[in-house]
């Protein structure tokens, strides 16, 4: 039986929901934040999010609102690049050549596994380890597309993250 503040919640979607707006309002965890950004189409590669002093990665989700063409193969990975450093892959590069509406890319929390996609609507797999990402002046996390610019398709970032250094911020790029 789940419950909302005594109030018994029977249906699985009404809880989802619920779940989601508790997220956002940041009431699941205290300190979790949460930012959105939107890849357009054409699919480029680019920054997703910019970040200063040390943040915890806690999910990132992409969420596809406009197929992919499925003329050419495509795969996506993300990145993270602190301050002017070399970039660091977040997960091995996935395919993602002909992805549906509603198909969900997550990343595992493991740098070497690729990006895992489902293309059951609103079911995704939870990310298992927290990410550290950490700057001096500013890094990004950046999605890269093996056929940057060619293709169509939107994808709509999600990321829940909490400060982990005083002063840390993670905002849309």
């Amino acid at each position: 039986m789940q419950t909302l503040n005594g109030t018994e919640i029977i249906n699985a979607a009404i809880l989802a929901n619920t779940v989601s707006v508790l997220a956002k309002t940041n009431l699941i965890l205290p300190g979790t934040k949460f930012a959105t950004k939107t890849s357009t189409s054409h699919l480029t590669s680019g920054n997703l999010f910019s970040y200063t002093g040390t943040v915890g990665i806690l999910s990132i989700t992409g969420r596809i609102t406009v197929a992919f063409e499925a003329a050419t193969p495509q795969t996506v990975k993300l990145t993270c690049t602190p301050d002017a450093l070399a970039a660091v892959d977040l997960c091995a590069t996935k395919d993602c050549n002909a992805f549906g509406v509603g198909t969900l890319l997550v990343i595992t929390g493991t740098l070497a596994d690729a990006m895992v996609a489902t293309t059951v609507i609103g079911a995704g797999l939870g990310q298992a380890s927290m990410i550290v990402a950490t700057c001096v002046a500013g890094g990004k996390i950046g999605v890269v597309f093996g056929t940057s610019g060619s293709k169509d398709g939107e994808i709509v970032w999600e990321t829940f993250w909490t400060p982990l250094t005083p002063g840390a911020t993670l905002v849309a790029a």
